[in-house]
């Protein structure tokens, strides 16, 4: 059955059908949902907040130092492990690290948006030290290019991320 509206924006002769409450079926009356109320944010200045910051000073120091000590690496490659590469060649290695941690840290900065860092920031800590791990038996520079720079880089982007966007919310 269609009615009228009765509203004076409407063109004259112009109908809208109206569906009453009673036709319609039951999985349609019940979609009122109430939103889910926002969390709650941690409460400030407490020990469990220090102990949050002790945390990220370690994911920082692992994730920054390791890649801003790459000259040690560096030194270490050229002169021991890989004597006939080329000096640039070596040093793209530390230069993919640290553009890929800046690089993967823009999707690291939405995953913290939808997943718990506590997660996240042990991913991290797993890739990172992973990467190293798999570097450590690499017996050419492409093969490092792709553990130390690539697979470090996505690794240290977590935890650098995760360590940068924790502390603020434990303390005024």
């Amino acid at each position: 059955m269609s009615q009228v509206p009765t509203s004076p924006d409407t063109a004259v002769g112009s109908e809208t059908p109206t569906i009453e409450l009673d036709q319609l079926p039951a999985s349609e009356k019940t979609r009122d949902v109430e939103p889910s109320a926002p969390a709650s944010p941690p409460a400030t200045d407490t020990k469990y907040g220090w102990l949050v910051v002790l945390g990220c000073f370690f994911a920082l120091m692992l994730s920054i130092g390791t890649t801003t000590t790459y000259g040690v690496y560096l030194q270490e490659y050229k002169l021991v492990e890989f004597p006939d590469a080329a000096s640039s060649l070596l040093s793209w290695i530390g230069t993919l690290q640290f553009s890929m941690m800046c690089f993967f840290g823009i999707g690291v900065g939405v995953l913290c948006e939808h997943f718990d860092t506590r997660l996240l920031s042990a991913l991290g800590a797993l890739v990172s030290g992973l990467a190293l791990v798999a570097a450590s038996f690499c017996n050419s520079p492409w093969k490092l290019l792709l553990t130390q720079g690539l697979l470090y880089g996505f690794g240290g982007s977590l935890l650098y991320i995760t360590g940068l966007t924790l502390p603020p919310q434990w303390f005024s």
